[in-house]
């Protein structure tokens, strides 16, 4: 075969460290996260799983060679986890061989919340001298 890809060539990435990588909470179910840097047909030549540390596979999906938002994340819903530690276990079909492939997901947080001044704008004259933890009114 011309292009082929060579069994020992699939599956084949760096696992010396994490790939560290980020989103933001609110994120559209199905939004690409990251996409795996493998070689090979996925379900031909290759076999992708995934695993979420602490029983959280139920947020992400794997599309392809993507892994992708499975809901909608809210960090305040959630008891404000901002990290997700994920594993790729790559597997060749033909001789099953395996690799995997840690990554560290970092979560933004959102301000859908953010503050809004009642009666505004304010003017306050502020004197050099005052002391710094005195109350202003």
């Amino acid at each position: 075969m011309a292009n082929s890809i060579e069994p020992c060539e699939l599956c084949d990435y760096n696992t010396n460290s994490p790939t560290v990588t980020d989103s933001y909470e609110q994120e559209a179910i199905g939004t690409t996260i990251y996409n795996i840097p493998v070689e090979g047909g996925v379900g031909s030549e290759i076999e992708l799983s995934l695993s979420v540390e602490d029983g959280h596979d139920d947020k992400f999906y794997l599309d392809i060679k993507n892994i992708t938002w499975a809901v909608v994340y809210n960090m305040e819903e959630e008891n404000c986890l901002d990290e997700f530690s994920i594993e790729v276990t790559c597997t060749v079909i033909s001789n099953s061989r395996r690799n995997v492939l840690p990554v560290l997901l970092g979560i933004d947080n959102i301000n859908e919340f953010p503050p809004t001044l009642e009666k505004s704008p304010y003017k306050v004259d502020i004197s050099e001298v005052r002391n710094i933890s005195e109350f202003i009114k």
